[in-house]
């Protein structure tokens, strides 16, 4: 005779069906041997593309693809807002319109979420499933309890499989409601910046480049510090606010973006970053991190190699150009940023200009 299982004999299944899977570093890592048969791997960020209902994806389309022809990239990284109320359709379009181009111009490609990718008529789950589907791309999300979910690496190896560059994805998450009426942006959680050591150490502490959407406080502070000596920045760099600490080097670029306060710890700003700041950029320097970029802030294009020790070698932290004319965008201000990363764990980086026109497409020096 078979026993009726009672509510409290049901309970270990629940609470095993609840309890999510242990990983380590290593499962979040994706290896690609782009070092196997060159000493220099391009890296081209594009940024804030808002596809959204009704997008043409025939011109958007040959925008990107005069834009990678141009920058000629190895591997592409989207930082968030790929798609703003969007639907199924339009998520896949872009999804396959990137897998198509990768194809034609010979790239992978990674994705991290912005706070605008959230906003689609899909549920949540759809994003993975789809991305999961992509020839091209080296998504990869985990049933963790890691905070976010475009937390991953994807580790540039050499010919024999030994690691030379890890390229870093990590989610800064969407909005922090501080009140029913106030909000205000996410961060990078502590348990991802935890998980960022983790990843950094078990892949041997290689030289990385790190990618996410909403900015970190020290752009700010390398911007008021970059104001201080004076340089190429426009006008309206002495702010009220936070004494800017750290080490500033070289800078260059400009903020468009209108003064926004969005917490008190800055005062006026024109970098709309998160509620708080958080440990990550510390975490980068200690752990050899040769740059930092975001999206965001559309008509931002700010940069400086930024650094709080003294010992330490400089982070370079900036904006991406924002990429097309979706959303809001300013004129001649719109491309893609490319890293180009050595064998020998240096970078360099170029800001690449593209209108909508084939013909003009210009690659700039990010420092001189």
């Amino acid at each position: 005779m078979k026993r009726k299982l009672s509510a409290l004999g049901l309970l270990p299944l629940l609470l095993c069906s609840c309890i999510k899977a242990t990983f380590g570093p290593e499962d979040y890592v994706e290896k690609l041997p782009l070092f196997a048969a060159k000493d220099e791997v391009n890296v081209l960020q594009i940024t804030d593309l808002h596809w959204s209902l009704g997008v043409d994806v025939a011109r958007q389309k040959s925008y990107l693809s005069n834009l990678f022809s141009a920058a000629e990239p190895d591997l592409v990284v989207t930082t968030g807002d790929n798609v703003m109320i969007a639907n199924e359709g339009t998520a896949k379009s872009f999804i396959e319109t990137m897998d198509e181009l990768a194809e034609t111009h010979d790239f992978f490609w990674m994705t991290t979420f912005g706070n605008h990718d959230r906003q689609g008529i899909y549920e949540p789950g759809f994003r993975k499933r789809a991305l999961a589907s992509s020839s091209r791309c080296l998504y990869r999300e985990l049933d963790d309890d890691l905070t976010g979910r475009s937390n991953y690496a994807v580790t540039l190896t050499d010919a024999s499989g030994t690691g030379v560059f890890n390229v870093v994805s990590i989610d800064s998450n969407s909005y922090f409601q501080s009140s029913m009426l106030e909000y205000s942006y996410d961060v990078v959680h502590e348990d991802q910046v935890a998980w960022y050591e983790d990843l950094a150490l078990a892949t041997g502490d290689l030289p990385n480049l790190v990618y996410l959407h909403i900015p970190l406080y020290e752009i700010e502070y390398a911007f008021r510090l970059a104001g201080k000596k004076g340089g190429t920045l426009e006008e309206g760099t002495g702010r009220p606010g936070v004494e800017a600490p750290g080490i500033l080097g070289r800078s260059s670029g400009v903020m468009h973006e209108k003064d926004v306060v969005m917490n008190d710890k800055l005062g006026p700003s024109r970098c709309c970053v998160g509620f708080e700041p958080s440990r990550l950029f510390k975490a980068l320097e200690a752990h050899h991190a040769r740059g930092v970029f975001f999206g965001h802030d559309h008509v931002n294009d700010f940069a400086a190699e930024y650094k709080y020790e003294e010992t330490s070698d400089f982070v370079t932290i900036g904006y991406g150009l924002k990429t097309g004319d979706g959303l809001y965008y300013e004129e001649g201000m719109i491309g893609g940023t490319l890293a180009t990363l050595k064998r020998d764990g240096s970078v360099s980086y170029s800001r690449c200009f593209q209108g909508y026109e084939p013909d003009s497409a210009t690659k700039e020096p990010m420092f001189q």
